[in-house]
């Protein structure tokens, strides 16, 4: 009898230890922002904001406005949920966004824009009738002063767009500003230890014909998984631009992965 009782304790434990190591490997939070962030926090730099922007398209999808609907809650739904929930959590949050449903002739579109002032996000699924209906999908957060906040979000989005059946194509970038003007030297240590930081290689190199002191400097690194290509079928998946503010005599720098397609 007394066997059995100690078996049966045995038993329970590890059924216990099992179910809560379990849950603690479920529930592991990614922070690819926060890991990137620490390797180029340099002394010079400060960060003026963080983004993560999520793209992907599903072809042959033809969209109701029920559904529509049925993506726009789940989407609040998950971003109602703070850094500190589990992935299990069922608590309701409140919800702080605005919605905006559009209606034209073959298209359809929802958006969605967080007004959490600290992490703000945005969202875009639009179908479409091309030679057929494709969904187009985004969803873009920004912020700075919470770089948990930021990962908790974009680890929910990527879930989002797992569960939608799209492959996401992300854009991260990091603004700055250095005081003064950095000259060439100094611009090329700092993309040097940023480089190391990365464990990347320099691949390119583009300078502004008007404005000689706006500069790209691109780089691959096997630390991120998406890349481009150019032209010569050489990958790229970091790009560090810098440009001159005169008005405020600030250095102005980016760092996006892979690439920053808007104006500098």
């Amino acid at each position: 009898m007394k066997m059995n009782n100690k078996l049966i304790i045995l038993i329970t434990l590890l059924v216990s230890t099992s179910y809560i190591f379990g849950i603690d490997y479920y529930d592991r939070k990614e922070t690819k922002v926060r890991t990137l962030y620490e390797k180029i926090a340099l002394p010079d730099i400060t960060y003026t904001e963080i983004s993560s922007t999520l793209r992907g398209i599903k072809e042959k999808e033809e969209l109701k406005e029920r559904d529509l609907a049925l993506k726009h809650n789940q989407v609040v739904h998950e971003f109602a949920h703070e850094y500190s929930c589990s992935r299990l959590c069922t608590q309701v949050h409140p919800v702080h966004c605005e919605s905006e449903f559009i209606q034209e002739e073959e298209a359809m579109e929802i958006r969605v824009t967080g007004s959490e002032t600290e992490t703000p996000y945005s969202l875009s699924i639009r179908n479409q009738k091309d030679l057929h209906y494709n969904t187009h999908y985004k969803i873009m957060i920004q912020g700075l002063e919470d770089i948990n906040q930021i990962d908790h979000l974009r680890n929910r989005s990527l879930q989002l767009f797992k569960n939608w059946g799209v492959k996401a194509q992300e854009t991260l970038y990091f603004k700055g500003v250095m005081r003064g003007e950095k000259d060439k030297g100094e611009r090329k240590a700092i993309v040097n230890t940023v480089l190391n930081q990365l464990k990347a290689k320099k691949t390119g190199y583009y300078q502004d014909d008007v404005h000689q002191d706006t500069e790209a400097y691109y780089a691959y690194t096997k630390f991120i998984k998406d890349y481009v290509l150019d032209q010569d079928n050489t990958k790229s998946n970091i790009q560090i631009s810098f440009s001159y503010n005169e008005i405020q005599g600030e250095t102005q720098i980016i760092i996006a992965l892979p690439f920053y397609n808007e104006s500098f």
